[in-house]
C-alpha cells in the first residue's frame, strides 16, 4: 500500500497494473563471462517483451503481435524526431529501440528480425490495432 491510498478522499478508488521488471545493469563494457554488455542488453529486453506479451495477453490481446508491432514502429521511426515526441512516445521508443550489433553467441530471435528487417510489419498493426 502507499501513502496515497491512505490519503485518498472517500469514493475515490485507485486501479493499477504492473509488469514486474528488472533489468541487468551492466557496471563495465564487459560483464560476467565476458560478453558483451549489449548481449545482456537484448536477452534483459527480451524478457521485458516476454512480460509485456504476457500482460497484454490476460488483457485480451495478441501480445506477440502488439509488441512486435512497437518494435517495427520504432525501428521505422524517422531519427529527426527522436526526442520531440511526448514523454511517452519517447519512453516506448527508447524500449523498443534494440542495440546495433550482432553476436555470434547471441542468436537473433523474432524480435531482432522484426527490427531488422521490418518483416510483417503490416500484419502486425492488422492484428494488434488499438495498441502503442
Amino acid at each position: 500500500m502507499t501513502i496515497g491510498t491512505y490519503a485518498k478522499p472517500p469514493g475515490m478508488f485507485t486501479v493499477g497494473v504492473t509488469a514486474g521488471l528488472a533489468w541487468e545493469l551492466p557496471h563495465r563494457n564487459t560483464v560476467l563471462y565476458r560478453k558483451p554488455a549489449e548481449v545482456y542488453h537484448r536477452r534483459s529486453r527480451r524478457e521485458l517483451y516476454r512480460k509485456v506479451e504476457l500482460m497484454l495477453k490476460t488483457q485480451g490481446r495478441d501480445g506477440k503481435a502488439c509488441v512486435l508491432k512497437a518494435i517495427c514502429k520504432a525501428a521505422k521511426r524517422d531519427r529527426e524526431l527522436v526526442g520531440k515526441g511526448t514523454f511517452l512516445e519517447e519512453i516506448l521508443h527508447a524500449i523498443f529501440t534494440l542495440p546495433d550489433g550482432f553476436y555470434e553467441h547471441d542468436p537473433m530471435t523474432e524480435y531482432e528480425r522484426t527490427y531488422w528487417k521490418n518483416e510483417n510489419c503490416e500484419d502486425f498493426a492488422a492484428r494488434c490495432p488499438d495498441i502503442f
